[in-house]
């Protein structure tokens, strides 16, 4: 029986094997000489349903329950505070995106985006106030150790 790796053929597959280890050792090194473009931070916390559902998978069966009734509760207020955060931030992008830079319209937007998320993390925070009354201590605890409230 023949063997293709010698003979006239083996220049060939040294070749080859060789292209093929550089390519391998190029993929290899590139992160090493090129940073990744990161990804741009997200501009608000996520939706206070998402954050909820997230904080609560590690409750026991009475505490998610407690928690997402008191979501229930809450959420349409909520949902209002969160809808007018995106919207200021958005127009604080807008105004500062602008053909020509208006610092008092961006001071402004500055103003209203903060005003706009106060009120967000306030109302928050009341829930969390609300919805800890009903929670045990072990699962406050598994909230904060999920995430930040």
């Amino acid at each position: 029986m023949h063997n293709p790796f010698t003979g006239k053929n083996a220049p060939k597959w040294l070749l080859a094997s060789l292209l093929l280890n550089m390519f391998l050792l190029g993929g290899a090194a590139a992160p090493l000489f090129f940073q990744p473009i990161p990804s741009p931070p997200p501009l608000t916390p996520p939706p206070p349903r998402l954050m909820v559902e997230r904080l609560s998978e590690s409750l026991s069966d009475d505490g998610r329950h407690d928690l997402l009734r008191a979501l229930d509760e809450a959420q349409p207020q909520l949902d209002q505070l969160f809808d007018a955060l995106n919207r200021t931030q958005n127009d604080l992008m807008d105004v500062f995106a602008a053909e020509t830079f208006d610092e008092s319209g961006y001071r402004q937007a500055l103003d209203n985006r903060k005003a706009a998320a106060d009120e967000f993390f306030s109302r928050m925070s009341d829930f969390f106030m609300q919805a800890g009354k009903d929670l045990s201590v072990q699962d406050r605890r598994r909230i904060t150790e999920r995430g930040r409230i």
